[in-house]
């Protein structure tokens, strides 16, 4: 679910803003929907910080709206279905790092080679699989670096956005010792 739906889901006393054509982000339409929201701020901003928090998967949604939090048993049945889709083969444990590792680095271009070093995989090759079969699966989109005129700049290296919010807290909430997601970070990827 879009932040526009789980808000309408949970009936947050708020108006939302009027949708904007992502080509018209910034023009005239965009400019009014943001002064005529500018009332709801703090509103606002607390449904988005919610959403943040319990992202858009239904059961998630419902859960975080009625108990301020998404269950641990929805947590642990998201990362088994990602391992099932990602990671088959791998350590029960190794989806809750590739996603804390991804979601630190998600504000960057993906530097592949890196990013496997500090995974421990033998090679970037192995990392890609991985990286694949979790875009296939829908937990994650790539972002190629575009040009002003919406060109694919070649030769450069793509974001790697997790798609929701609560997939950026499977590996703290499924593993102790792993970071939090940055506030900043859960922005980004949830607008990527």
């Amino acid at each position: 679910m879009s932040f526009r739906d789980v808000a309408t889901s949970t009936k947050r006393p708020i108006p939302l803003p009027k949708a904007v054509p992502l080509w018209e982000l910034q023009g005239d339409r965009a400019k009014e929907a943001a002064v005529e929201a500018e009332l709801y701020a703090d509103e606002l901003d607390l449904a988005w910080q919610s959403y943040l928090d319990s992202g858009g998967f239904p059961r998630a949604v419902a859960e975080h709206a009625s108990d301020g939090r998404v269950s641990d048993s929805f947590v642990q049945d998201l990362g088994a279905w990602l391992h099932r889709e990602v990671d088959k083969d791998d350590a029960p444990n190794s989806t809750a790092l590739l996603i804390a590792e991804l979601s630190q680095r998600s504000t960057s271009p993906l530097n592949r080679k890196d990013t496997a070093e500090e995974l421990g995989h033998p090679n970037s090759q192995t990392l890609n699989v991985r990286l694949n079969r979790l875009v296939n699966s829908f937990g994650a989109i790539w972002c190629p670096q575009i040009d002003d005129t919406g060109q694919h700049i070649k030769g450069t290296q793509p974001k790697l956005y997790l798609v929701d919010p609560l997939i950026a807290h499977l590996g703290h909430r499924s593993r102790a010792g792993l970071a939090i997601p940055e506030t900043p970070t859960l922005n980004e990827n949830a607008l990527g």
